[in-house]
């Protein structure tokens, strides 16, 4: 594993004082083609720390972009708190010996009239809840997926409007 230390600045070249900002990391080497992805801590203070498994032997290029700033992540909590998903979302929470299976509604906003997995943290600190399974053989720690399905939650001129 290769881990290192990303500081963001901003336009001043001032050390940034609060994280919230989506990174992406990844490795390359050129002479085979060859990509890996990893992942990014977000340390809250405008540092964060990537990971990436060095899975070959060579020379290797990290990389690291911006794939969303804590603006445009606020943007869209704003909107979906407002609004709600385009689309419906659905968990499936499955047993280790497969033999138990359950798909549940997933969420930016908890349903308060339910139990909820709260998914937060797997989503980077972003809010996701997932209904809890029904089946008392399942537990929050059986999630397996989450798929979106053909029908949203919006009018036919919202859904215009938002593409």
């Amino acid at each position: 594993m290769i881990s290192v230390r990303i500081d963001l600045y901003n336009g001043y070249g001032q050390h940034l004082s609060s994280g919230g900002d989506l990174l992406r990391i990844w490795m390359t080497d050129t002479s085979s083609n060859a990509n890996v992805n990893g992942y990014v801590t977000d340390l809250g203070n405008g540092s964060y720390i990537g990971h990436v498994l060095a899975v070959w032997k060579g020379k290797a290029l990290i990389k690291v972009s911006i794939a969303n700033t804590k603006e445009q992540v606020g943007l869209v909590a704003q909107y979906l708190e407002k609004h709600g998903l385009l689309r419906n979302i659905k968990a499936t929470f499955r047993s280790d010996d497969m033999k138990v299976w359950e798909t549940t509604r997933c969420s930016v906003k908890p349903d308060v009239h339910t139990v909820v997995c709260n998914f937060t943290k797997e989503n980077h600190g972003l809010h996701w809840y997932c209904t809890r399974p029904r089946n008392t053989l399942l537990t929050c720690q059986d999630w397996r997926s989450t798929t979106g399905t053909d029908i949203n939650s919006l009018s036919p001129i919202a859904v215009r409007l938002s593409r």
